[in-house]
């Protein structure tokens, strides 16, 4: 009967102390927490219709030339002087006197409208962590005293169980 008792104990006791390892070494997970990050694109496409006015400034040409009468019939002799417009022009005003040809030419002033379009194009990335802080709670009185019992007890057992089992080994030995 003795030895029947010592063998459940020492196999209890074999297996307190596995169990009591093994609480030992299972700790949290050691894999570290990262908060969420999120990012938002927003892109802002602003367009804006203009109008304006084009005006050209006025504008002339002329034309001075030399006549002479042959067989009764006047004739461009020599050109004294000519210059040219520089955009659309009117039909030319012609004046003969005195045996001198002017032509004058003038262009009025032209409004053009026109029309067209800017875009303006705005991206606004945004980029929104989460952070976390850790708050550590100091444990009541109550929780203190039970780690610390619990502790010895641990601890206590652990120690008995050791002396025990060298208390067998000693006793096989003689």
């Amino acid at each position: 009967m003795k030895l029947f008792k010592l063998k459940t104990f020492s196999i209890v006791a074999f297996y307190s102390l596995l169990f009591s390892f093994l609480f030992i070494a299972c700790g949290g997970s050691r894999k570290v927490f990262t908060p969420p990050q999120s990012t938002e694109k927003i892109v802002t496409v602003k367009e804006i219709v203009r109008d304006t006015v084009f005006q050209t400034h006025p504008d002339s040409s002329m034309l001075q030339a030399l006549m002479e009468c042959q067989n009764g019939k006047a004739v461009i002799k020599e050109i004294i002087k000519s210059d040219p417009g520089k955009s659309n022009l009117q039909p030319p005003k012609i004046q003969f006197k005195d045996n001198i040809l002017t032509v004058d030419c003038e262009a009025k002033v032209q409004k053009l409208f026109a029309t067209w379009k800017e875009k303006h194009k705005q991206e606004t990335v945004t980029v929104t962590k989460t952070e976390y802080k850790e708050i550590q709670k100091k444990l009541t009185k109550w929780q203190t005293l039970s780690l610390w019992v619990g502790q010895i007890i641990i601890t206590l057992f652990i120690s008995a169980c050791l002396v025990y089992l060298m208390g067998l080994g000693l006793k096989k030995l003689k």
